[in-house]
């Protein structure tokens, strides 16, 4: 199979995208960087869904924002 060099590039986003981890960096940092990913993503025409925005971005919370994440999610 090939992949051109921006099919590899709107994987590797996707990847990331997929392996969100906030761990210790400031929120803002973490936020910008998601935010990065998105802008990128949406740059090679191929833009994440909001819904998969929020997900993988508070899927990639430490657990000391579990409850946050639930009030969000149910």
């Amino acid at each position: 199979m090939y992949f051109s060099r921006s099919d590899s590039r709107i994987l590797s986003l996707g990847q990331q995208l997929g392996h969100l981890d906030k761990g210790t960096t400031p929120m803002i940092d973490y936020l910008n960087h998601v935010k990065s990913i998105s802008d990128a993503l949406n740059a090679a025409d191929a833009p994440a869904s909001n819904i998969e925005l929020i997900l993988s971005t508070l899927d990639g919370l430490p657990d000391e924002y579990e409850n946050f994440v639930t009030s969000i999610t149910t």
